[in-house]
């Protein structure tokens, strides 16, 4: 016979860890493309007209207003990191944008 508290776990488990996750990562992109995630930081009352204007960027495939530490996120798709870097420039010209992470895909 199993101790009571072996038994008591045993069903805590069951009773709380029930769901299962799967994580799934999907390359995106062509071959020699370089994928990019920016996390961006806005001033307050300028994330709405700043992230419109992010969308019109060339290389910006989607950008997103989130919760969180940032206020928004973009997603980009480029053939070289020289793109990325023009990119990047025409970015911080953004009119709102206080402050940009980029998260280079490997």
């Amino acid at each position: 016979m199993m101790p009571l508290f072996v038994n008591l776990a045993s069903i805590l488990r069951k009773a709380f860890y029930t769901q299962t996750y799967s994580i799934t990562i999907i390359r995106r992109g062509e071959p020699g493309m370089v994928s990019v995630v920016i996390l961006i930081r806005a001033e307050a009352g300028a994330i709405w007209e700043a992230c419109q204007s992010i969308t019109e960027i060339e290389g910006i495939e989607r950008a997103d207003v989130v919760t969180g530490p940032y206020d928004m996120i973009a997603y980009a798709e480029l053939p070289s990191v020289e793109d990325l870097r023009k990119l990047m420039q025409t970015l911080h010209t953004v009119e709102g944008i206080s402050r940009t992470e980029t998260c280079v895909s490997i």
